[in-house]
């Protein structure tokens, strides 16, 4: 019985350990000019998945029947302070993605979307769309991820790159 209780103590003390330990230090977000394209994450769907969408209006749209343009969803939440920094960011620069359909997915009630995008500036660009979607489609289509997340499509409907919690918008630009 010692044997046991002692056994339980001692990965008690490991867990502990290893829940408490530093987390590793965080890299500097500049990028250089000469960077390589971004690899796609494996985990992730590499083609536009079915996720339904709500739009502010109430119409419905299936995200899988996009193609034909290049996208980008933004998943974002909008009490969000990263989601708010990033969408500041954005509104400052609406015209590099203007060859871009650009939406904003959020699991939020719709008033708190539309309230977001009128907020940031970015409820009058034709080519940016606020929805909301819901948490199981977002994590069964793009994994368990951090909000905000970017997701960048091609017109045939492969993603070509994805940005995974705050980023300087500096660096999503390179690659659009």
């Amino acid at each position: 019985m010692k044997k046991i209780a002692g056994f339980t103590l001692v990965l008690f003390i490991v867990a502990l350990e290893v829940s408490c330990s530093t987390p590793p230090k965080q890299e500097s977000t500049q990028v250089p000019d000469n960077i390589p394209p971004m690899p796609v994450v494996e985990n992730v769907t590499s083609e536009l998945p079915k996720l339904n969408l709500t739009n502010l209006d109430g119409t419905h749209l299936d995200m899988s029947v996009m193609k034909g343009k290049k996208i980008i969803f933004i998943l974002f939440q909008p009490d969000c302070d990263h989601c708010q920094n990033e969408a500041k960011q954005i509104s400052t620069r609406i015209a590099a993605f203007s060859k871009y359909e650009v939406y904003f997915l959020s699991s939020a009630p719709v008033k708190e979307i539309e309230k977001f995008s009128v907020t940031y500036k970015l409820n009058t660009t034709k080519n940016f769309h606020f929805a909301n979607t819901d948490v199981q489609g977002v994590i069964d289509s793009f994994g368990p991820i951090p909000a905000p997340s970017i997701f960048i499509y091609s017109e045939d409907g492969k993603q070509v790159n994805k940005f995974e919690g705050e980023m300087e918008l500096d660096v999503v630009i390179k690659y659009l």
